[in-house]
């Protein structure tokens, strides 16, 4: 709490040096546009002491009592010291301070930015109907403890109040936010040429101003407004602010001291006040619209800047540019993005339209890439392509183009908008990706191989033997064809292992396998089943086909033995086969043909048997399902 506490009194001194610097401007402010008035210059132009009073009220957001009290004494301390009455100097401080107070009051009810109340054309306009009503019912008050001719004195106050807002108010708001941020700080922040431009304009003004009102020959008037407008153009609001208080302080001195063209309407001391102050409203309303616009074309192209950089910003993220091509000056404009998509310094030459297909384009897509953009100016419709760019320096890029046609109403085509954009990352990850895809694939393909594949000889294993039995089983009841089964085993094969070992028994395995293999039909199926056991599959084959094929294979089996040198074994193989029977379960088919295979053995081996035709009477489960 005591950090707080310390703060708090921190901040509390802080707003009464405010109100104290306030006041003091004030009475300052004040007391010089009283003796200008009361001395030798006999008149004051502008009251800037209630403009003060006024932004700094805007300024910190809240009038508060020190503001007003302090500004009150130092309104009667001036008005006194000016030789005021009492209670004249008690009526116009009254006038002084409901002028700033109403003034407020209104900017809030309209919705104006209390910091700059003329930052914008409507702002302006609002502003200045709030200073002509503040400054009149300021000049209504402040009549009533006149003296004299009460017109003419309202008709001054009412200027000069007016005046003293309108140019005063936004040069002190700028000074409080100067003062807010540091001075020095915001100094160094305005450009030096913007400074040198300033200093040079308002030199302009304060000659043409001296030559005018120091002429008393010809009437120079229009000089004064003919610098001004260029102080409009280069400089807006706040120069033009200053540029009125340099014209305003040339026309007092002169005025005061006699020349000038006032002087010589030869009219009172008081018509001469009138006609400086309406000269000054009159300049200063002359260079507010063209103020007020200029500055909103400036907000504009700001706001404009301020897009194309985040437009810039974004499309050099995303690797997208844009472009036009201008069909009746056959020009093209390129977003800075798409120069660099090309590899070409944005800075350089423009991208020649009728260049673009032979010189970035690889040959490869060249004619596609001319051909699709001709079709669609054709139809009149907009087109969209993946192409591949040779920059200047040999590095090819991938593009993505998206183009559309604009017509006219009469649909002759004026224009082609498009955008382009680098994909190259892109295209090199789905490239990167479909071989990655490839690879899975293959590799799962050699998984499942390998899951269905007999290790020792190559041929499909047990469980893929199964589902070939199934498949061919199904297809043989839906369509009704024939369909045989074989089962090989080969003669005393645990004879071979005893005697010359497993690893022999291995090999014959493997050469009963191709010699088996190699005597089928392409459409038939060999697998082994387990041991020395082999199943033969042999769709839409009849018994006595299937009988035949059954005795090739014994007849290579034992060919290939035949061949045997020294010690490899001569192995022989029995075969049991079997033909489907319409309504026969496929565990019923292979049961007849192992009893095939049995009578075969007991036949002396080395025989193929044929099963008997019959039909099991009870129903039979699937040997597939059974696995």
């Amino acid at each position: 709490m005591p950090v707080r506490t310390a703060s708090l009194k921190d901040d509390s001194a802080e707003a009464f040096a405010k109100a104290i610097l306030v006041g003091v401007t004030y009475f300052f402010a004040a007391l010089f546009s009283l003796e200008l008035s009361n001395g030798l210059f006999g008149f004051a132009p502008i009251w800037p002491a209630n403009a003060v009073l006024l932004a700094a009220i805007l300024h910190g957001g809240r009038p508060g009592r020190r503001y007003l009290v302090i500004s009150a004494i130092a309104s009667m301390a001036a008005n006194r010291l000016s030789g005021g009455t009492w209670l004249m100097c008690a009526g116009f401080t009254v006038a002084n301070l409901s002028e700033p107070l109403l003034a407020r009051a209104m900017v809030r009810r309209l919705g104006l930015m209390p910091g700059m109340p003329t930052v914008s054309g409507r702002c302006l306009a609002l502003f200045c109907l709030v200073a002509a009503v503040a400054a009149a019912a300021s000049a209504a008050i402040a009549t009533n403890f006149a003296v004299g001719s009460y017109a003419i004195f309202f008709a001054s106050w009412f200027l000069a109040d007016c005046l003293g807002m309108l140019i005063i108010t936004p040069i002190a708001i700028m000074v409080a936010d100067a003062l807010d941020e540091g001075a020095w700080q915001r100094l160094r922040r305005i450009p030096r040429q913007y400074v040198i431009e300033a200093v040079l304009l308002l030199s302009l003004v304060t000659v043409a101003s001296l030559i005018a009102f120091m002429a008393n020959r010809y009437p120079m008037l229009f000089l004064p407004l003919a610098a001004m407008m260029l102080v409009v153009v280069r400089l807006g609001t706040v120069g033009v602010s200053l540029g009125v208080v340099v014209v305003a302080a040339i026309a007092t001195v002169a005025t005061g001291l006699g020349s000038g063209p006032v002087v010589m309407i030869h009219v009172g001391r008081l018509q001469e006040v009138l006609c400086v102050q309406l000269y000054l409203f009159v300049l200063y309303a002359a260079c507010l619209p063209s103020t007020a616009l200029l500055g909103a074309q400036r907000r504009l192209l700001d706001e404009l800047r301020e897009k194309n950089r985040l437009l810039n910003l974004a499309e050099a993220a995303a690797q997208l540019g844009h472009w036009r091509f201008t069909a009746d000056n056959r020009q093209m404009f390129c977003s800075a993005e798409t120069y660099r998509i090309h590899g070409v310094d944005p800075s350089g030459p423009p991208i020649p339209p009728e260049d673009v297909f032979d010189v970035y384009y690889v040959d490869e897509d060249r004619d596609r890439v001319r051909a699709i953009v001709h079709a669609a100016m054709l139809e009149g419709e907009g087109y969209e392509y993946r192409s591949r760019i040779r920059r200047p320096d040999g590095e090819v890029r991938h593009v993505f183009v998206r183009g559309e046609i604009h017509r006219d109403p009469q649909g002759a085509i004026v224009a082609i908008f498009g955008t382009i954009q680098d994909c190259t990352v892109q295209t090199e990850q789905e490239s990167a990706l479909d071989h990655a895809r490839i690879a899975a694939e293959e590799a799962a393909a050699a998984a499942r191989l390998a899951s269905e594949t007999d290790a020792l000889t190559g041929l499909p294993n047990r469980r893929q033997l199964l589902v070939v039995l199934d498949r061919s089983h199904q297809q043989a009841r839906d369509l009704n064809q024939a369909l045989a089964v074989a089962i090989l085993d080969i003669d005393h094969f645990k004879r071979v292992n005893d005697t010359f070992g497993h690893v022999i028994g291995d090999r014959v395995l493997q050469r009963v396998a191709r010699a088996a293999a190699s005597a089928l039909r392409g459409s038939d199926f060999i697998g082994r089943f387990g041991g020395e056991e082999f199943i033969i599959v042999l769709p839409n084959a009849p018994l006595d086909v299937a009988e035949t094929i059954a005795d090739r294979v014994r007849a290579a089996i034992e060919a290939d033995a035949m061949e045997g040198l020294g010690d490899r074994p001569r192995v022989t193989a029995s075969l049991g086969v079997a033909g489907w029977q319409p309504g026969e379960a496929m565990t019923a088919l292979l049961q007849r043909a192992d009893e095939a295979l049995y009578d075969a053995k007991r036949g002396g081996r080395n025989l193929v048997r044929c099963a008997q035709r019959r039909i099991d009477a009870g129903p039979a489960s699937d040997m597939i399902r059974e696995a």
